[in-house]
């Protein structure tokens, strides 16, 4: 069972404003109900993977649904979300480090209890699993997907935005990979050692490998979508748009060659047509 008495930590009495939802938070309700319904994230899991490809072969026939309002409302309230969590979490992760140390903010689990253990309940809620290390990971999370899906709601709504604002946000995602493997090497080391860290082995394992896929896959993209050339931000549009000039203009050539509206009559058969009545 987790710890709640924790000493020292920053409790409800340090934060100016603490909402209904905050100050009725019970930190062992919350524990325990996650240790008896954690199988629930899998049933989600595998019903998300299988609606996503079950979703792709119904619409391979169909027209594209129109969801850019749709899109924007989803991001932008997960956008919201984050921003939200990101502020109400910073206070407490500043005061981990800044007034104790940094061992403390990765290994003591103060956080999981009064303010920031609302907020970090509904981080849990939000993925429907979440592994890796706490404080850190939560706060990063949320500052990162702030910024993200204010993005994608931009984006949804066909606002163009500069190249240099996804590089950013790129760039952030890498870093908070970056930080979280430097996090999972210092509690490696500290429980080697034999120090005490509320983490166990399982846990750190599944960091490391989360933390070190998703670091190779956004360096990846960062290569492919801002570096390499003919990206989509450089030559690659350009090439593309002169390579598809000769259809577009067979295209213009044979619309206005189209006399009955169903039969298509190219500018060869025409002229066939006319000699014949010459």
């Amino acid at each position: 069972m987790a710890r709640y008495d924790y000493q020292p930590r920053y409790g409800l009495e340090n934060y100016t404003l603490v909402l209904p939802l905050e100050d009725t938070f019970d930190a062992v309700k919350s524990t325990e109900w996650m240790q008896e319904n954690w199988h629930h994230s899998v049933t989600f899991s595998a019903a998300y993977v299988a609606l996503i490809y079950a979703g792709q072969k119904v619409m391979e026939s169909r027209k594209p649904f129109a969801l850019d309002m749709p899109l924007f409302v989803w991001n932008m309230g997960l956008a919201i979300f984050s921003f939200l969590g990101f502020m109400r979490m910073s206070p407490e992760w500043l005061w981990s480090w800044r007034e104790n140390s940094f061992v403390y903010s990765v290994c003591t689990a103060s956080y999981a209890q009064g303010v920031t253990g609302f907020w970090t309940e509904q981080f849990a809620m939000s993925k429907f699993l979440t592994y890796c290390l706490g404080r850190w990971f939560i706060w990063m999370n949320y500052g990162v997907h702030a910024l993200m899906y204010s993005y994608y709601a931009l984006r949804a709504l066909r606002i163009r935005l500069p190249k240099q604002i996804a590089m950013v946000v790129t760039v952030f995602q890498i870093s908070q990979m970056i930080m979280g493997i430097y996090v999972g090497v210092t509690v490696y080391k500290m429980k080697s050692s034999g120090e005490q860290c509320q983490q166990t082995w399982e846990n750190l394992g599944l960091c490391f490998l989360i933390y070190f896929t998703y670091f190779l896959l956004f360096c990846n993209f960062f290569y492919h979508a801002y570096l390499k050339k003919n990206n989509r931000y450089t030559g690659g549009t350009k090439a593309t748009v002169k390579e598809t000039q000769p259809a577009v203009e067979q295209v213009k050539e044979d619309i206005n060659a189209n006399i009955s509206g169903t039969t298509v009559v190219t500018r060869s058969t025409t002229r066939r047509r006319a000699q014949k009545v010459d």
